[in-house]
């Protein structure tokens, strides 16, 4: 039996709203392909997944301090 793990789903303006960035600056990083993401119709679906990539892939690693 194989278990799946279910993730948290949030709109875009929801996803805007945490990182606290414009709606328009997150369709622009899908748009680029900065973000990754789920389109269901006309909405755009991030997961839980999708927003700690993004936050991880501009992560300063100040290890060395």
């Amino acid at each position: 039996m194989q278990t799946e793990i279910l993730e948290n789903y949030y709109t875009l303006q929801e996803v805007a709203k945490k990182l606290k960035i414009n709606n328009q600056t997150l369709y622009n990083w899908i748009k680029a392909g900065k973000i990754n993401c789920y389109k269901s119709g006309r909405k755009y679906l991030f997961s839980d997944s999708d927003i700690l990539d993004k936050l991880n892939k501009n992560r300063i690693n100040n290890d060395n301090e």
